[in-house]
């Protein structure tokens, strides 16, 4: 969670943790997403769209499935081929406009739960140039601004706010790594001086990344 007085602002995965919460899934916080889903399906522009596809290759159907299926009986489902191109669910989540790639779906998968999310409201005017939006450049990782982040507030014609955190440049993380790795650490081994003969190597360190998710109430 992010707080910037006299705002509060949370970042979460919401999508992969909203479905998590129609499976009920024995997950941490879990019930705060389900709880989420109900208080933005009472939001207008609101729009959220959920669909179960079954592998038409499965052989039989494990435990899960079965479980899954009950469990998600409300939902649509319907039976695809994941190892042919343009299949069911390629076609169901390019319908919404979506262009990039990454649709590719092992043909081993038994199913997949995909999510359509939308909100649609118009930006609040607060003044005759039309619509508007805050930008926050607060939200440092270096000491170049150019490998920075910025935090975009857009705010509607109500008391919800739509938040958005993105990067100023594309893969500008990797960048940064590269550079050190290719030019910090051949400059390193340049400047020292060592007092007597000696044979040594030198290689960058591995940098691993985790992320956990913490929800408080507000």
């Amino acid at each position: 969670m992010l707080l910037k007085a006299p705002r509060q602002w949370i970042a979460s995965p919401l999508a992969y943790n909203m479905l998590l919460a129609l499976l009920n899934e024995n997950v941490p916080s879990v019930d705060k997403y389900q709880d989420l889903i109900k208080k933005m399906q009472r939001k207008q522009g609101y729009l959220s769209m959920n669909k179960l596809f079954l592998s038409s290759e499965r052989v039989g159907e494990t435990k899960d499935l079965q479980y899954l299926m009950q469990t998600l009986s409300h939902i649509e489902m319907e039976e695809t081929n994941f190892s042919k191109s343009l299949n069911s669910f390629e076609l169901w989540v390019r319908k919404f406009g979506y262009k990039g790639p990454g649709l590719e779906i092992p043909s081993s998968s038994e199913y997949v739960l995909a999510n359509a999310f939308f909100f649609r409201r118009a930006w609040l005017k607060s003044d005759s140039a039309g619509a508007s939006m805050k930008i926050f450049n607060s939200f440092n990782y270096t000491s170049d601004v150019t490998y920075d982040a910025r935090i975009l507030e857009l705010p509607l014609c109500s008391k919800f706010k739509l938040v958005l955190l993105i990067p100023c440049e594309r893969d500008r993380l990797d960048a940064l790594f590269s550079r050190l790795n290719n030019e910090g650490l051949a400059a390193a081994i340049s400047s020292l001086h060592p007092i007597f003969t000696v044979n040594s190597k030198m290689v960058a360190p591995n940098i691993d990344f985790a992320s956990t998710i913490q929800i408080k109430n507000i």
